[in-house]
């Protein structure tokens, strides 16, 4: 534990009013809302907690922060809004938690250049609302929006629903003002492109805190889109959905929305609706911008989903999902709480993984069939796709009859035996969620003994005490189940 004076010291940086040590306080930053994490809990158990939070309100307040944990070798866990899926902000014994929310300002809209900065604790929603004002759009719509912070997106690589038009979060980064281990400041220039030596910015995006902690990000804003025509086809079967988005692909056009359903998702969807279930998959195509330009494009998705054999479903189901796009993300909490819709020791996750083109259908089958094996139900859907390849989001669940250590195991082994045949089928185990301590296991052989070695090189190099983020991406200290 950190003892007074050192705590009263650290005070001293940001005002007493922003740290806390009150168990009320620390106990809000045991975990995010990693189900593994959230299932202990609800099975009674403690969860380890910070020894202090501290929640900085200037960047200069952060940097001193840090200053202060490197001098005094104290261990420094990044915490956003904690809606991370993968134990990522899950503390360590003896850790201060750093609370990003107070740096949460907005910087001026550049309407020349379309680009904005943004600070890591504000919240992707308030970030959409103030660019919609203005007429314009980030183009990032994950299904957590309103309850995220963009330092966390920043963190994990996040895709939004709107991906395979606007690209992941990473892909709209055009600079980034990252603290160091050290509590130095680096900041990369504001320029669309550079060959001025290998991108550096790529050392922090995906690095969960563990490199360094996301002070600042300049990010690219596109103009709102004046129309969007969403239409719903139904395929016969997956691999014929895959082709035709693949042909669609093709064309160099980029639709905002798509999404293919597997057959059982395609029975939820429509399902919940209380509508007839009808046989095949559903895909939902979303074409925005000026009229012109999404009528255009939408007019070429119909031609080329016809002739794929595909039914024309109409409007309606396009309108359901975006009328509907982020329900699931406020359905979980009742679905996982003792008691919850489904009963006591429910498990419930997701599990989102990509590859090619040429892998993607046996990635589907060998990871749905893995997961299969552990849990009642596995449904999944394509939802963001790209020229050469596309991801899949895998759904599963398993009712445990109360029976919290049955959940516990199960939940275990089918994280590990679909993560193991992603990687045996040529697939990235991770497309958005990032790795946290949930993906850690795994992360070496996707990157190859080399590649986690210069990972690893990388990491000594950035932080050689080893006080970011312990434990994360499987770097230095921490265990892989959060304790």
């Amino acid at each position: 534990m950190l003892d007074a004076a050192l705590l009263d010291d650290l005070a001293g940086r940001v005002g007493q009013r922003w740290l806390a040590t009150d168990p009320a306080d620390t106990a809000n930053h045991a975990h995010d809302w990693w189900p593994r994490l959230l299932m202990r809990r609800r099975a009674g158990e403690d969860l380890p907690v910070p020894d202090a939070v501290v929640t900085p309100g200037t960047r200069g307040e952060l940097v001193e922060v840090v200053r202060w944990c490197d001098a005094n070798d104290v261990a420094i866990v990044p915490f956003g809004a904690g809606t991370g899926v993968c134990g990522g902000a899950a503390p360590v014994a003896g850790a201060v938690t750093v609370d990003l929310k107070r740096l949460n300002a907005i910087g001026e809209l550049d309407e020349v250049s379309g680009t904005i900065v943004v600070e890591p604790g504000v919240i992707a929603q308030t970030l959409e609302d103030h660019l919609a004002h203005r007429g314009w759009t980030l183009g990032h719509f994950p299904s957590s929006i309103h309850c995220s912070t963009m330092g966390g997106f920043l963190a994990i690589r996040s895709a939004g629903q709107a991906s395979s038009f606007y690209g992941k979060l990473e892909d709209m980064v055009v600079a980034l003002d990252v603290v160091l281990a050290d509590g130095s400041l680096f900041s990369t220039r504001p320029v669309p492109q550079s060959a001025a030596g290998p991108d550096l910015t790529r050392l922090f995006l995906g690095g969960e805190g563990t490199t360094g902690i996301v002070a600042g990000a300049t990010l690219r804003v596109w103009p709102a889109p004046a129309v969007a025509v969403d239409r719903g086809f139904l395929v016969p079967d997956v691999r014929t959905g895959l082709d035709a988005i693949r042909a669609v692909m093709r064309t160099g056009l980029r639709p905002t929305i798509v999404r293919l359903y597997d057959e059982t998702d395609t029975a939820l969807v429509f399902g919940g609706q209380g509508l007839e279930v009808p046989q095949g998959c559903l895909v939902i195509i979303g074409c925005e911008g000026d009229e012109d330009v999404a009528g255009f494009t939408a007019g070429v998705v119909r031609r080329i989903l016809g002739e794929h054999g595909a039914e024309d479903l109409g409007p309606e189901p396009g309108a359901n999902w975006r009328a509907h796009r982020h329900n699931m993300s406020y359905r979980f909490a009742e679905y996982m709480k003792p008691g919850g819709t489904f009963g006591d020791a429910l498990m419930l996750d997701t599990m989102e993984v990509a590859g090619t083109w040429a892998v993607l259908p046996g990635l589907y089958d060998d990871v749905r069939a893995a997961l299969s094996e552990h849990a009642d139900l596995v449904l999944a859907h394509f939802s963001h796709v790209y020229p050469e390849g596309g991801s899949i989001y895998f759904t599963l669940g398993a009712v445990n009859d109360g029976d919290e250590a049955r959940a516990l195991d199960r939940y275990d082994a089918a994280w590990d035996a679909g993560q193991r045949a992603a990687l045996a089928a040529g697939g990235t185990t991770s497309h958005h969620h990032g790795i946290g301590l949930l993906r850690a296991p795994y992360l070496r052989e996707e990157l190859g003994e080399v590649g986690f070695d210069v990972l690893r090189r990388v990491k000594d190099a950035l932080d050689p005490k080893g006080l970011l983020n312990p434990g994360k991406l499987g770097l230095g200290g921490g265990g892989a189940d959060g304790a």
